[in-house]
């Protein structure tokens, strides 16, 4: 008899999240904030898995070394960013921290709808 009441229960649940589901479809009501939206909402000392909660996964990640960078490191100065490239978005950089644990911070958002989305 306990075991009739759950299955209920759970069928119950399924589906007003169901309807619920296609009310939101049918309103034409978005789910989020559009991933540009959410860009620019990163801010410098942003933890990186907020980062990837807010815009979504990368669609790639490496290093990176913006044009001052690359200048600089000729004479031995200049860093190199482990950094997330979105494709139609731009780059984050992302400082200190490690890529297993992903508990950098940003150092900096660098905005290019051109962006590949990939490594260099």
């Amino acid at each position: 008899m306990r075991r009739l009441a759950r299955v209920a229960v759970v069928i119950a649940v399924l589906a007003a999240a169901g309807a619920a589901t296609a009310a939101e479809v049918d309103d034409g009501g978005v789910a989020g904030p559009l991933p540009v939206d959410a860009f620019a909402r990163i801010e410098k000392g942003t933890g990186e898995q907020q980062v990837v909660a807010m815009v979504g996964v990368p669609t790639a990640e490496g290093l990176y070394r913006p044009r001052l960078d690359r200048v600089l490191s000729v004479v031995g100065l200049g860093d190199a960013y482990r950094t997330y490239f979105y494709r139609g978005l731009g780059r984050v950089l992302l400082v200190g921290g490690s890529p297993l644990l992903q508990n950098g911070l940003v150092y900096k958002v660098e905005v290019d709808p051109a962006e590949p989305g990939t490594k260099r």
